[in-house]
């Protein structure tokens, strides 16, 4: 598989874990709010909307997502605030808590998909 396909792939299959998932929740967004997935140590699936990651330092904008995305796998392990998130526009999103991602991960075989999805951040970043 192209790695575009590969990471379309990943966030459907998670999405749809995760909206399944009986311990996640919807949460929607108005323009200009922020969203606390690092701080309350969450994943979500991002299925409508635009988000903007800013460093906390300066306020910067440094990157933009657009649903469908999985947003807060980069932090899981790490709670160091370096950026926050921001709804561009309107954003639906199902939540939840990341050591219940960590047992979807685990029961239904994922960690290749949280691979893919990690990797293109990362490559967001340093590109």
């Amino acid at each position: 598989m192209r790695f575009q396909s590969d990471v379309k792939h990943a966030i459907k299959v998670i999405g749809n874990e995760i909206v399944k998932s009986q311990d996640s929740f919807l949460v929607i967004k108005k323009n200009g709010q922020s969203i606390d997935l690092i701080q309350d140590n969450q994943v979500a699936f991002l299925k409508k909307g635009m988000i903007t990651l800013h460093r906390v330092d300066d306020g910067m904008l440094t990157n933009y997502i657009k649903a469908p995305a999985i947003i807060g796998l980069g932090h899981v392990c790490d709670s160091n605030l370096n950026h926050f998130i921001q709804c561009e526009t309107e954003c639906s999103m199902w939540v939840v808590d990341t050591k219940v991602m960590f047992d979807i991960f685990s029961e239904k075989d994922l960690w290749k998909n949280a691979f893919f999805i990690i990797r293109k951040y990362l490559y967001l970043f340093l590109t």
